[in-house]
């Protein structure tokens, strides 16, 4: 796909209907969500530690 150059500056924002106001410091554009409690956090540690090491022990020729 050939794209042509743009000769001039981006177009400028537009509000949306029935959208929130701007705020001036822009923090509030992106919700964050809250992380992810310790207790949900540890399956995956330990599925990812389990992998890790068989990765290893796959590289080092322990299955061989």
């Amino acid at each position: 796909m050939d794209e042509r150059p743009h000769p001039g500056p981006c177009p400028l924002a537009r509000p949306v209907a029935h959208g929130r106001p701007p705020t001036p410091d822009g923090t509030a554009r992106y919700p964050v969500t809250p992380p992810l409690p310790r207790r949900q956090l540890l399956p995956g540690l330990i599925v990812a530690g389990l992998v890790l090491v068989v990765m290893v022990a796959g590289i080092a020729g322990a299955f061989g």
